[in-house]
């Protein structure tokens, strides 16, 4: 099989998000993402691998985020939530898209490349020996993704979740805690909002409410929101992306001083009957280290770990290393933004990598 790779254009469009359909791609490979990539700041890379008749045999998502000082490639957006990789059937194809993709990373001299996969694409056998031989090495390997599987139903699922995970879900409910979908904008700057404070709390990095407006757009249009209100009060929320096989839950946020209402399991639960209603078979509940406390609450609805496949190559160390100490040394002379950047050069200082 002869393999040509190529940029893929507009015109591409519609076969591209057919073949994403087919091979359980993630939301960000679908072809919206790549202009969600310019409007945040982001050369777009999507890269399509043709076979001698002309049809798709593969693609592969990635975007360069230029930095000062250096710039990075990235298949995914930093934190497992928004995967990419080599999206094919074949070792001949994802030779060609990895290669493909090595060269672009060197046009641009990126000083680090980061490939990770999505879970429910199972195609890793047709790329891991292939990454590695290039240079890249495995990363990460505590996190996890989590998926539930709605092959059983939702009644099932509430089955087997613990008497006390059920009466908690309950208790919300009797004290009043009301899980609206919402669609209008008034409604997603009362999210914004949540979220800002929220995260102005926990002394993270804040989005920037024209960044958000590009990603409530793609809500709106690829996606549902929820809010969590308390006699009409905002205390918390969640959204998630939408395609053919999955649901993509993201940005839970929640006010503490409501804890007792069990926001985040509420929303959760809603989530699971909506998705379930639409005819969607998974639900991913993102990405998590095994040791956190996330851990507990995803594998009490029944969501199962999948090992993240998370793989980097640095390509100029001399750059990193000179931005980590930025990076560090910016830290002693202005306010902590996040513990998250005092200890780690993360390739997205920004607020939708969270």
């Amino acid at each position: 099989m002869s393999i040509i790779v190529i940029e893929a254009t507009d015109q591409d469009q519609e076969e591209w998000d057919t073949y994403c359909a087919s091979h359980f791609a993630f939301y960000a490979q679908y072809w919206f993402w790549h202009d969600t990539l310019k409007k945040l700041g982001f050369i777009p890379i999507s890269l399509v691998a043709r076979d001698r008749q002309g049809n798709i045999a593969g693609i592969f998502r990635a975007a360069v985020l230029n930095l000062p000082l250096h710039s990075y490639a990235i298949s995914t957006q930093g934190d497992g939530r928004m995967a990419g990789g080599p999206l094919c059937r074949s070792t001949e194809v994802s030779d060609a898209l990895l290669q493909r993709f090595d060269r672009i990373c060197r046009e641009f001299r990126v000083s680090k490349a980061i490939v990770l996969a999505g879970v429910l694409a199972d195609n890793a056998p047709f790329w891991k020996e292939s990454i590695e031989s290039m240079g890249f090495k495995e990363e990460n390997k505590k996190k996890c993704s989590f998926v539930l599987d709605l092959a059983e139903g939702s009644e099932a699922v509430f089955a087997k979740m613990s008497r006390r995970l059920r009466n908690r879900i309950r208790k919300g409910e009797k004290k009043g805690l009301r899980i609206r979908e919402v669609r209008r904008k008034e409604d997603v700057k009362k999210y914004f909002a949540l979220k800002v404070a929220t995260w102005k709390m926990l002394g993270n990095l804040c989005p920037r409410s024209g960044e958000f407006d590009v990603v409530s757009h793609n809500i709106l249009t690829f996606g549902k929101m929820y809010l969590a209100e308390v006699e009409n009060k905002t205390v918390g929320g969640a959204y998630c992306y939408i395609d053919k096989n999955c649901w993509h839950l993201k940005g839970a946020v929640r006010l503490e001083q409501y804890d007792n209402y069990e926001i985040n399991k509420a929303v959760f639960w809603r989530l699971i009957t909506d998705a379930e209603k639409s005819g969607v078979r998974y639900i991913d509940f993102g990405s998590t280290t095994i040791d956190s406390t996330h851990y507990t609450l995803k594998t009490s609805f029944q969501a199962q770990p999948f090992p993240l496949l998370w793989y980097e190559k640095t390509y100029h160390p001399l750059s990193i290393k000179l931005r980590k100490s930025l990076i560090h040394f910016s830290f002693k002379w202005y306010a902590p933004l996040s513990f998250k950047y005092s200890y780690a050069l993360n390739p997205l200082t920004k607020w939708y990598e969270e």
